[in-house]
């Protein structure tokens, strides 16, 4: 069937043979995350008076990563990828499989540093020693497992051409996608407990509590996706149409890399939220003044106070100013008693001072 005058064909396929235009929307769709999730990030950084942290740069090289293997996916789905091999060629089919072999790479890159962004926000919020101890030896354990899960995956079953992962059988290559995940579940596992661990010894409301475990506990479907990718990805040993079924195994591939990147910029999102917030529609964070309208006040504002104080060790530094200024104009009151008096006013000056006084009982 002819397409009519004026027409071309469509870019990537949508048919029984041909599954590519599937992979690059979820590709596609994963990288315009990608980029805005990391935009608010450098947004909420901007301008940089200060150093960057190690979790900004970890968040920094886990985009990089992760844009460059969604790039290298798209970019194989117009050599192959997504094809059946009867419609495939095969030097198609070769530089297919290279980019695929080289996605697969960059995914691990990203994944692995993302979990190490969310163990460098947890060192610099935790202000105790043996927190900051216990975390830096998982940010050792996550970049050995990295090093680990690149070597094994980038050796493949040929070491002369390892990237024939695809179109030839090979029985190793899943059990060492399956050591990949179980170095990730433990990674994920490790991260849940730092937190509550930190949470038990911070002084803190249960609900604001809450609020850090519901935030952090956001990473724990990307387990999910992880065993779904595996699931997939143990299929495709066993297809007689590889290139065709690897489709399904990107998809859930580019879930779990998003979702794992996406969850670690999350919790460092408040600094945005409070730039966003124009205080129209909702009563604001910090309700600082109440009017009173009763005869007495003669509609004054009753206010609390508008400076607070704490000592304590700054944990991160965020750019983040806030600045508030109250002012209205001073009305004269004049007094019937004191009006036009030869009256001396005296003023006394109390200074009261407190201290914590421990008694035995």
């Amino acid at each position: 069937m002819s397409l009519p005058a004026g027409y071309s064909p469509a870019a990537y396929g949508n048919s029984p043979d041909d599954l590519g235009g599937w992979t690059v929307i979820a590709s596609g769709s994963g990288l315009v995350v990608i980029l805005i999730f990391a935009s608010i990030r450098l947004y909420t950084r901007y301008p940089f008076r200060s150093r960057l942290l190690y979790d900004d740069v970890a968040i920094i090289l886990s985009s990089v990563f992760a844009i460059v293997q969604s790039i290298l996916i798209i970019v194989a789905v117009s050599q192959g990828l997504g094809k059946s091999e009867s419609v495939l060629q095969t030097n198609q089919q070769r530089i297919a499989e290279k980019l695929v072999y080289a996605s697969d790479l960059f995914y691990l890159n990203a994944l692995f540093v993302s979990r190490i962004a969310v163990l460098c926000l947890l060192f610099a919020l935790g202000p105790y020693h043996w927190h900051k101890v216990w975390t830096a030896c998982g940010i050792i354990a996550g970049m050995l497992m990295a090093v680990a899960a690149l070597l094994m995956i980038a050796v493949g079953c040929d070491v002369k051409m390892p990237w024939t992962q695809i179109s030839q059988e090979c029985g190793s290559i899943f059990t060492r996608w399956v050591a990949v995940l179980a170095f990730g579940i433990v990674l994920e596992l490790f991260i849940a407990a730092i937190l509550l661990r930190m949470l038990s010894m911070v002084q803190k409301s249960w609900s604001s509590k809450f609020k850090a475990v519901a935030v952090f506990a956001l990473r724990l479907p990307v387990i999910v996706l992880a065993v779904y990718r595996l699931l997939y990805l143990r299929d495709i040993r066993f297809s007689s149409d590889p290139m065709l079924d690897r489709v399904r195994v990107t998809a859930w591939t580019q879930a779990e890399m998003v979702y794992s990147l996406v969850t670690a910029i999350t919790p460092t999102l408040m600094p945005f939220l409070l730039k966003m917030n124009t205080g129209l529609g909702a009563l604001s964070r910090d309700d600082f003044i109440k009017q009173t309208t009763n005869q007495e006040s003669g509609g004054s504002f009753a206010m609390q106070s508008l400076k607070r104080s704490a000592s304590g060790s700054k944990m991160r530094n965020d750019n983040v100013n806030c600045q508030s200024v109250v002012s209205s104009q001073k009305t004269e009151r004049y007094s019937a008693s004191s009006d036009d008096s030869q009256k001396v006013m005296v003023r006394k000056t109390v200074d009261v001072r407190f201290s914590n006084i421990s008694s035995s009982q």
